[in-house]
């Protein structure tokens, strides 16, 4: 599910700009580097100091090149902007809702290879529509005949190791992609337009198909291969090349990961990502519909909500542009002058106190109790031991002095895991008492504002209570960067509800305190 709007709001960071560096974006001071002799003081005296020439990477969703009219307007937005210098594509998605994505149409090729059929109907219709985006972009019939030769190539490939077949033919809608808006740019706008693709730039990932991640090697050989390029570079999103040559994908949505890798290694001002919505809502809008938009969240509010299930960017994609405190900035690519929503590394929120509130369902918890459990040495030591046996990991385990509760994922649990755990725990630690319960949620009020209010938990467990919500687990942890409360599953979603109404929506007016403002009581 997505947490984004296409509400208007206005929104304090505008960092659409065509020709100056951006307000929202990292200023960067002099040039990338005096030269400097070995105890480290130049060995000239520099000149006054030259700003760095903007930089922006623009990565652009499946839904925003899934028709040629659409890729048109993505290269309306890349010419727009000249520090728009690295663009990252996705495969074609869905041109309408009765459309496949191209994905999913090479992944059902692979499928009917490995099964010892012929591609059949699913390579019939990615070719169908390859050919139409060229023809409406008015490219020239080389352009199809070659990446649809290449795509014939690895249709045709080796399909003795499964995995790495799938991938090297999942990849291929990207690849198609990035070659043909790079040779629309160059060849029809006339726009100074190259494709590089990873094995050119030695993205180098690891040998875990369908689930790869870059090697440290990556971030230098980019650096050195990318960095200081001219023109436009469009470079495909999704994949990487292994060690031995073979073609490796992220997992689903990795063209994410490789905007922000590249971003990492051209030292980007902005990591823009562009989709087919406005930007980032404070709550799920199939919970909470109309839920305000956020305009800026750090990177560790995102990250605790994301654990709850906003679904923003891949999960991966984070780590690379925070290594160099790089802003990201969701935008729409059908609202071209909408801001969108802003991710940085620190923001100051005096005054607001949650930024967001999301939900996950489905936990299990397995309580343990035991007379004088406090005293045991290493108890909870085994007790996750028993899990770890069984290869789960947990979520929480709030304790009491002689009782324990364990949370974890239930999809984790197959078969009679459950019984033989309980088994365990009654054999190994010599319980007293040991039960599983199901279908938990677990909700999550999150806002680096918190640390600055007194009576945050208050509001919350009154907004619960008065929606007649019991708590079964409440948890801080020492940054007071969120809340979790547990509940029942089926008070999952009004729990949301709750929370949003206390602190975003009408409720906050009956409160001394709203989210940043003061209401007087009528």
């Amino acid at each position: 599910m997505s947490f984004r709007s296409d509400r208007d709001m206005d929104t304090p960071r505008n960092i659409e700009s065509a020709g100056e560096p951006d307000a929202g974006a990292r200023k960067k001071s002099g040039s990338r580097g005096a030269r400097r002799t070995r105890d480290g003081h130049p060995d000239i005296e520099p000149a006054a100091a030259v700003p760095a020439e903007p930089c922006k990477v623009a990565k652009f969703g499946g839904s925003s090149v899934a028709t040629a009219a659409r890729i048109k307007n993505v290269a309306d937005i890349i010419q727009k902007d000249p520090a728009r210098r690295f663009v990252v594509v996705s495969a074609p998605g869905k041109a309408d809702a009765g459309d496949e994505k191209i994905t999913d149409l090479l992944i059902q090729c692979a499928r009917n290879r490995l099964a010892g059929g012929e591609p059949g109907a699913p390579l019939e219709r990615i070719r169908a529509r390859y050919t139409d985006i060229c023809r409406e972009l008015e490219l020239p019939p080389a352009t199809i005949r070659r990446v649809l030769k290449e795509l014939d190539t690895v249709v045709a490939g080796d399909t003795s190791h499964g995995s790495a077949y799938k991938d090297a033919l999942k990849a291929m809608g990207e690849e198609m992609m990035a070659q043909i808006l790079a040779d629309y740019l160059r060849d029809v706008r006339k726009a100074p337009a190259q494709y590089v693709g990873p094995r050119d730039a030695g993205l180098v990932v690891s040998e875990e198909f369908g689930d790869a991640f870059p090697l440290p090697e990556a971030a230098k050989n980019l650096e050195t291969n990318l960095a200081g390029r001219p023109g436009i570079t469009i470079f495909p999103g999704f994949y990487g090349i292994t060690p031995k040559g073979q073609v490796a994908t992220f997992s689903r949505g990795g063209s994410d990961l490789t905007g922000a890798i590249v971003a990492e290694a051209v030292d980007a001002d902005v990591y823009e990502n562009w989709t087919d919505v406005d930007g980032i809502l404070r709550a799920d809008p199939s919970i909470v519909p109309g839920a305000e938009i956020i305009h800026e969240i750090t990177y560790r509010e995102i990250r605790e909500l994301a654990y709850m299930g906003f679904k923003v960017l891949h999960h991966d994609a984070i780590m690379p542009v925070r290594r160099k405190h790089i802003p990201i900035n969701l935008r729409n690519t059908n609202n071209v002058d909408f801001p969108g929503s802003l991710i940085v590394d620190s923001r100051i929120a005096l005054a607001e106190i949650l930024v967001g509130v999301a939900m996950k369902k489905s936990f299990c918890c397995f309580n343990v109790e035991k007379y004088l459990m406090n005293r045991e040495v290493g108890f909870g030591r085994r007790l996750l031991g028993i899990l770890e046996d069984f290869h789960l990991s947990f979520e929480h385990m709030p304790s009491g002095i002689d009782s324990v509760s364990v949370y974890l994922d239930q999809s984790q649990l197959q078969g009679d895991m459950s019984s033989q755990i309980i088994r365990r725990i009654y054999r190994e630690l010599g319980a007293d008492k040991v039960d599983v319960e199901h279908d938990k949620a677990m909700v999550i009020a999150v806002g680096e504002g918190m640390k600055r209010h007194m009576g945050v938990a208050a509001r919350l467990v009154n907004a619960l209570a008065r929606s007649k919500i019991n708590i079964e687990v409440i948890n801080q942890g020492a940054s007071e960067l969120s809340i979790l409360f547990g509940v029942r599953d089926e008070d999952g979603e009004p729990a949301v509800r709750a929370i949003y109404d206390a602190f975003f929506g009408a409720g906050r007016n009956g409160e001394a305190e709203t989210n940043g403002e003061r209401h007087h009581k009528r």
